[in-house]
């Protein structure tokens, strides 16, 4: 939906948001090592964020993928996967389920995100299942009112 336009046809509010300080930068000192920052707090469903830095070279495997899915964000330098060449700006989609796979950065190493969807629960927004008797427009109780 665009929005605010469109405010009025989302089913639910948004639950909650979290920030993190990523250093989005390969191991500048050229070792072939990879460092992984934990960027946000362990939610209980799941959620959360990392940082991995990979010299050029390294190889290493990303979090476990054990809620609802991860994004990885290539942000700086190149990763190699299937011996293709994914330059910053890529993107990969893991399927809740799906097994991290080994991740290895190019000859300039490489920084990736990593996003964790969190697995569905019974808070409203967290799936498909718990928003099935939300029609648009309604206020969820303890959620604020659209602005």
């Amino acid at each position: 939906y665009w929005l605010p336009e469109q405010r009025d046809k989302e089913l639910a509010r948004k639950g909650r948001n979290f920030t993190g300080h990523f250093k989005n930068y390969a191991d500048p000192l050229g070792l072939r090592v990879a460092v992984t920052d934990r960027l946000s707090k362990q939610f209980e469903d799941g959620l959360g964020a990392w940082g991995i830095r990979l010299g050029p070279k390294a190889r290493c495997f990303g979090p476990a993928n054990d809620a609802g899915g991860q994004y990885l964000v290539i942000c700086s330098g190149t990763m190699v996967q299937d011996g293709k060449d994914y330059p910053a700006g890529s993107i990969f989609l893991l399927q809740a389920g799906e097994t991290a796979p080994m991740l290895q950065s190019g000859a300039d190493g490489a920084s990736v995100l990593v996003l964790q969807f969190p697995r569905a629960t019974s808070r409203i927004g967290s799936s498909r299942e718990s928003l099935k008797d939300v029609t648009p427009g309604h206020t969820i109780p303890g959620l604020a009112a659209p602005n």
